[in-house]
C-alpha cells in the first residue's frame, strides 16, 4: 500500500489550512431574498418581519449579490430602517464591504440616512473603511469623506462622535474638510 503522506514534514509541526465552506440556500430562501432585494430598492419601508422571514427560510444574512452587496448595504443605501435594524439583530457585519471597499456605513453617511448611520456605528461599524476603485476620483474616500462631500453634517457629527479621523487621506491626499 503506498504512504500518500507528505514526505520530509517534520512531526510536531502545526501546519493551518484555508478552506471555504459552501452554503446550501433553499429555493424559497433565494426566491424571499430576491423579492426582498427588489422590494428594498423600491421602496424605503421594507418591514423587519420580511427580512427575518427571508433569514429563516435558510438565507444567511450576510449573503452577497452578483455586485457583492450585501443585504445590509442594500437596506443602507435604500433607507430601509427597518430592514438595517432586523438584520443587524440578526447578526449582519456591519463591516462587510463590497470588493469596491464600499461599506454600509459609507452609504449611509453619504446619502444622510442619519439613523442609520447611527444604529451601524453602534453596532460597531468602523468609520476608516475606504473605497479602493484603483484610479477613482473617490479612491481612498472614507464615510466622513463621502459625508463632507455631500455636505451631510449630521452624518459628520456622528463619525467624528464614533472617532472618524477628520484628517485621513484619499487617493490624491485630500482630507474630508478638503472636499466639502
Amino acid at each position: 500500500e503506498k504512504d500518500n503522506r507528505v514526505q520530509g514534514m517534520p512531526s510536531q509541526v502545526a501546519i493551518d489550512f484555508e478552506f471555504k465552506l459552501l452554503t446550501i440556500v433553499p429555493k424559497a430562501a433565494i426566491k424571499a431574498t430576491d423579492e426582498l432585494i427588489v422590494k428594498m430598492r423600491m421602496n424605503h419601508n421594507v418591514a423587519s418581519a420580511e427580512v427575518e422571514a427571508a433569514v429563516a427560510l435558510g438565507m444567511p444574512v450576510d449573503v452577497m449579490d452578483t455586485n457583492s452587496r450585501t443585504l445590509l448595504v442594500t437596506a443602507a443605501f435604500t433607507s430601509n430602517t427597518n430592514a438595517v435594524r432586523a438584520l443587524l439583530k440578526l447578526g449582519a457585519d456591519p463591516n462587510r464591504a463590497m470588493h469596491t471597499g464600499m461599506t454600509a456605513l459609507i452609504y449611509s453617511a453619504g446619502e444622510g440616512h442619519d439613523d442609520i448611520t447611527a444604529m451601524l456605528l453602534g453596532a460597531g461599524a468602523k468609520t476608516d473603511a475606504y473605497l479602493h476603485i484603483r484610479g477613482s476620483l473617490l479612491e481612498g474616500y472614507t464615510a466622513l469623506h463621502f459625508a463632507c462631500l455631500q455636505g451631510r453634517t449630521n452624518a459628520v457629527k456622528l463619525l467624528l462622535d464614533y472617532g472618524a479621523d477628520p484628517e485621513s487621506r484619499d487617493a490624491k491626499g485630500a482630507t474630508p474638510l478638503q472636499v466639502a
